[in-house]
């Protein structure tokens, strides 16, 4: 999948989804895209960056509640895909 593909499966889970910030993002020879984002909460202040995954299927998950099932998952995919080494920059 493309890379902005990829993003929009992050974005629309987002409050405000246009104010998205994006770093350390990447897609992996799997073709997954794992980095970090930040978006604006209901106050309309961000909220600080959290990594995220989204897997080659298409599920996006964010780093959040350590005891949550969701956040299992997200851990799941960040091992599987996002600790790999990364492709060298051109």
């Amino acid at each position: 999948m493309h890379k902005q593909k990829l993003r929009s499966v992050i974005e629309r889970t987002l409050i405000d989804p246009y104010s998205v910030q994006y770093r350390n993002d990447w897609v992996t020879s799997a073709g997954a895209l794992c980095g970090e984002v930040n978006g604006k909460n209901r106050f309309g202040e961000y909220v600080g960056f959290t990594r995220f995954v989204v897997n080659p299927q298409g599920r996006g998950y964010m780093a959040g509640d350590p005891g949550s099932n969701e956040h299992k998952v997200f851990e799941l995919d960040w091992l599987n895909y996002c600790l790999a080494p990364r492709p060298a920059a051109p």
